[in-house]
């Protein structure tokens, strides 16, 4: 409808030769066969005409060319003789302060940004084209072009005029966060792209820790326990609990000599679990005290002594000293709301309690972007809780939530056996479906082998059965094989 309106409009022009200076709102309105009420203003000049609505989609007219343009995030560019006659965009930044890559003749949107959105799929270009004001969970099934949709979102950030230094986009590996950065960069240029910080939530916090050491008792060279150093702190913590001793924790785990008792050793084991589990929930010694845990409270307590005395933090101190920072420092807590005025979070089902409590702390300005899917959680067993989305719901009320669902990966009998599969998850957030337009591939067969001999027996076979039957010779490196523990891969 109102394609055809702007086209009787541009015919009304040419018929009766209205020149610009003779174009008026009144005229034009009084032209149009939509409602008056629905018309937010009329822009004309050198001929052409261009009219912001209430509702999508926004359309410009080039009267000399007759060309109809979706002008996308409702902007209207009126293009006129290969110039930008007028932008319909109202309080918009001008195309100099847009952090993207402008280009000669390309009006108030850069080529490649309306591009990269017309490559997206209608639910992926909705979610990274959704208010950056808004909370959004993007619910992205597998093979749904999650990693797509999040730069989409990442460019629609840096399009409403917020500098690349001042987006947070949080990823859980390396690797995620390099292959973002890429496809970003070329979008918007590597220089661009670089100044944007796209981090893991470990290095992240790292960084945050250290800038910030003095205020956790540490100086910014602190060194970073791992698994053998935290074990002979739990074991010194067992010493000093056992014999009372509160001086020289430092030097006493700098001196260790291995020289300790086998009761200690044994027992180390299960402290260090302790240990990390209360770490990787946020537990203080005052509260095992409180349930009557004193032992616990007493161990956790020198471990954490021994950390300080050694100018030292381990891989669970990074979140957890980082959301000390933000909540009893506030000069912190504003130095981080000034310079992360928009986040976005990659695989948001794999985040722990902890995570989620610094993302909240992090986002109290509303501009965040979480994108997961609870039915791919596998992190459990390093403290990964899929109840972050019902907390996201509750904690960000006016969020708006949107659900990609079309596999583009796998085959259909992949997706429908693993579909069937995941119904029989009763502790699922929301129910889900997906779907393909993939061809239906090749069936899934299920082997059970009696020994432990027979199922790598079957294994070799199976490699050797398919390599040989390949019109393209042995291609081994179109094989995988998973298997639950690393032992078994011996």
């Amino acid at each position: 409808q109102l394609e055809d309106t702007f086209w009787e409009v541009n015919a009304i022009s040419k018929e009766h030769h209205v020149t610009s200076s003779e174009m008026n709102q009144e005229h034009y309105v009084a032209s149009l066969a939509i409602n008056q009420d629905e018309i937010d203003e009329v822009y004309v000049e050198d001929g052409s005409v261009a009219l912001c609505v209430d509702f999508p989609p926004v359309i410009s007219i080039a009267e000399e060319g007759g060309e109809v343009v979706d002008a996308l995030l409702g902007e209207v560019d009126v293009i006129h003789e290969g110039q930008v006659a007028m932008s319909a965009a109202k309080g918009k930044e001008e195309p100099g302060e847009m952090g993207l890559e402008m280009e000669e003749n390309e009006g108030c949107a850069p080529r490649k940004y309306y591009e990269y959105l017309h490559s997206l799929n209608d639910k992926q270009r909705e979610a990274a084209c959704s208010d950056v004001a808004v909370p959004l969970m993007i619910v992205a099934g597998p093979g749904s072009g999650k990693t797509s949709t999040m730069v989409g979102r990442v460019l629609t950030l840096l399009k409403e005029g917020i500098p690349p230094s001042n987006i947070l986009a949080m990823t859980f590996t390396t690797a995620a966060a390099s292959e973002m950065r890429d496809r970003i960069g070329a979008v918007v240029g590597k220089a661009v792209a670089k100044e944007i910080i796209i981090s893991t939530f470990h290095s992240f916090c790292l960084q945050l820790c250290r800038t910030h050491a003095e205020k956790l008792g540490r100086t910014s060279e602190f060194i970073i326990y791992g698994h053998g150093q935290q074990r002979r702190a739990i074991i010194e913590a067992e010493r000093l609990l056992e014999h009372g001793k509160s001086d020289g924790l430092g030097d006493a785990v700098k001196q260790y000599d291995g020289d300790i008792k086998h009761s200690f050793k044994d027992k180390a084991k299960k402290w260090l679990k302790f240990v990390t589990q209360a770490k990787s929930s946020g537990q203080a010694p005052e509260e095992y005290e409180k349930k009557g845990d004193l032992t616990g409270a007493s161990i956790l307590r020198h471990y954490n002594e021994i950390l300080v005395s050694c100018n030292a933090l381990d891989y669970h101190d990074f979140i957890n000293s980082s959301i000390t920072l933000l909540t009893k420092f506030p000069e912190v807590y504003k130095e981080c709301q000034n310079t992360w005025q928009a986040i976005v979070v990659d695989e948001f089902q794999d985040t722990s309690a902890m995570q989620y409590f610094l993302l909240k702390l992090l986002a109290s300005h509303n501009h965040i972007t979480i994108v997961g899917d609870d039915d791919q959680s596998i992190f459990s067993f390093n403290g990964a809780d899929v109840s972050g989305f019902d907390s996201f719901r509750r904690d960000f009320p006016n969020h708006k939530e949107i659900r990609l669902n079309k596999n583009y990966r796998s085959t259909r009998a992949i997706v429908e056996a693993a579909t069937a599969l995941i119904h029989n998850n009763t502790k699922r957030c929301n129910h889900k479906l997906a779907e393909t337009d993939n061809p239906s591939g090749s069936k899934i067969t299920v082997k059970e082998c009696h020994s432990e001999d027979s199922q790598c027996a079957f294994v070799i076979d199976k490699i050797i059965e398919t390599t040989s039957s390949s019109a393209e010779g042995r291609d081994f490196g179109k094989i995988a094989v998973l298997y639950r523990r690393q032992v078994e891969n011996f």
